[in-house]
């Protein structure tokens, strides 16, 4: 029986081993409590890996119930100020209720979109 084990264990650990995920947390730096609402940025998969988001986290300034809704554009983006829309090529991909706890001194985000698989 112990002959028969150790391959199929070592099989499998063999077989896990090809297989890694990593987790990786992308920040930006953005001034706090800015009044805008809104964060934007571009991102780009440069390899022929599968990069799968599945939360976005940021601070609020406002206490209680609030909505945050999460939009992409399949084209670079590079104002400062923009409408997001439909009508101007805007996917909305997910609106998420979350409670505000308000942060008005540091950086760290609270998680605003989860359950994602994008």
């Amino acid at each position: 029986m112990k002959a028969i084990l150790y391959p199929i264990i070592s099989a499998v650990v063999i077989f896990l081993g090809s297989y890694v995920n990593a987790q990786t947390v992308i920040s930006t730096n953005f001034t706090n409590n800015n009044g805008s609402s809104m964060i934007t940025f571009n991102f780009q998969n440069n390899n022929a890996n599968d990069v799968i988001i599945t939360e976005i986290a940021s601070v609020t300034s406002t206490t209680g119930a609030n909505t945050a809704t999460l939009w992409y554009k399949p084209t670079a983006i590079n104002q400062t100020t923009m409408a997001v829309s439909t009508a101007n090529g805007w996917t909305q991909v997910a609106a998420q209720p979350f409670t505000g706890v308000p942060n008005t001194t540091t950086n760290i985000g609270q998680p605003m979109v989860t359950g994602l698989n994008l």
